[in-house]
């Protein structure tokens, strides 16, 4: 895992949230969400954080990284449905990302207050993103012809999902880079994204379904299936030879991810209403110190 990418001069890093819209296949295949049959919508959003351990060389579906990023600059979502925007990635990239000069600027853009880390003096860059929301349609013919070209048998695909569209909202975030080019951290916050899961899914069923896959680690099955709360929990991957552990930020439970060589971590934390992250090439002790010392206005 790497997570050099959040000190580069790069106005991406403010996607640290956005990220989830790229996954979002992947969290409405493993996230099951408890709801009354007769609700008409479902929706998640974030509360806190955990993680779990995989390893990719293990997995019955495994694609390797230079595969998966080719695969994905050819539209790979294609492949298992249909998003709402043409072109996801350009609209991710150009989606009113702007640099601001100021917190006080950044605090109109985002239009509310922004936390600080006044120990940390001023950022090097400041960068606004505007509201995003995206929607999914899950394709199971499509989603099957990929599993038969992958050689992979035995997949129960639940028949509730298929024409099935999701929903992802994510609100303004604000991310401020502190050090050079090539290390510091970054500081990310900004409310918590919404999931919509539309009338007649069951997610508790989807989960059963996906974990029932031939071929998954009998221990990542075991780790997803201890997680009770996931209505509120967002789950973070940690590959082989990383660590994970949680620290208290505050009045809240943090999580801190670090890479294998505890070099890269990246601390996830809430304080009210927002989610907040700092991430980067920073030590974990740092990482812990400086969450601590982040003033909320």
């Amino acid at each position: 895992m790497e997570f050099s990418e959040f000190g580069r001069r790069n106005p991406r890093p403010v996607l640290a949230l956005v990220a989830l819209l790229v996954l979002l296949p992947v969290l409405v295949l493993l996230t099951p969400i408890r709801s009354a049959a007769e609700s008409l919508l479902n929706v998640m959003r974030v509360e806190k954080f955990t993680a779990i351990t995989i390893d990719p060389s293990e997995l019955p579906f495994n694609i390797p990284a230079e595969k998966y990023q080719q695969k994905w600059n050819q539209q790979m979502a294609a492949r298992f449905g249909k998003y709402d925007k043409a072109d996801l990635q350009k609209e991710l990239k150009e989606h009113n990302i702007r640099r601001v000069s100021s917190v006080d600027e950044a605090s109109k853009a985002y239009k509310g207050p922004v936390a600080t880390i006044p120990k940390q003096g001023s950022p090097e860059e400041i960068y606004v993103s505007g509201p995003e929301s995206v929607s999914f349609t899950i394709d199971l013919q499509k989603i099957r012809a990929e599993l038969k070209e992958a050689g992979i048998q035995g997949v129960t695909l639940p028949k509730q999902l298929d024409g099935k569209t999701f929903t992802l909202d994510v609100p303004s975030a604000v991310v401020m880079r502190y050090g050079q080019d090539d290390s510091g951290f970054v500081f990310v916050q900004g409310e918590s994204p919404t999931l919509v899961i539309p009338e007649g899914v069951n997610m508790d069923y989807v989960r059963q379904d996906i974990l029932m896959t031939p071929g998954l680690p009998p221990d990542l099955v075991k780790q997803i299936q201890s997680i009770k709360d996931w209505q509120h929990t967002l789950v973070i991957p940690v590959p082989p030879g990383g660590d994970s552990k949680n620290v208290r930020i505050g009045r809240s439970e943090g999580l801190l991810v670090s890479d294998r060589t505890g070099e890269h971590n990246l601390l996830l934390w809430k304080h009210d209403d927002r989610l907040y992250a700092i991430g980067g090439k920073i030590s974990s002790e740092d990482a812990i110190s400086i969450a601590r010392s982040v003033v909320y206005r």
